[in-house]
């Protein structure tokens, strides 16, 4: 059907998408599609590939500490500058959409309260 192929072509553009990035990482060669060196060692970190290199490239310039940092704020989901209240009514919102779409009700309040509570610590 077309949405079939529509669907397979929208894979194969992603899945190019990244080749070329991971490529411009470093992480596989350009010309062989093999994964090179840094790729095998990026991917053996349970990060995305930029982060993982980042701590790749830091362990090897001597200056872990700022790219263990640097790696940590590009990896977390969530606005580093906000008060514990502003995350709070975020996941508020949150679980009002989830509920709202039909999502388990005690599943993401409990979700929604243990990330606040974790937050506000």
């Amino acid at each position: 059907s077309a949405e079939a192929k529509t669907a397979k072509r929208e894979r194969a553009a992603a899945a190019e998408r990244a080749v070329r990035d991971l490529a411009a990482l470093g992480c596989v060669d350009p010309w062989t599609g093999q994964v090179t060196a840094i790729g095998w060692c990026a991917a053996s970190l349970p990060l995305p590939p930029r982060p993982a290199k980042l701590l790749l490239q830091g362990l090897a310039l001597g200056c872990l500490d700022p790219a263990l940092t640097l790696a940590a704020a590009m990896t977390h989901r969530l606005d580093p500058l906000a008060t514990p209240a502003e995350v709070a009514l975020d996941l508020l919102a949150a679980q009002r959409q989830a509920e709202a779409k039909g999502a388990d009700e005690p599943a993401t309040q409990a979700a929604a309260a243990a990330q606040a509570a974790a937050l506000a610590v």
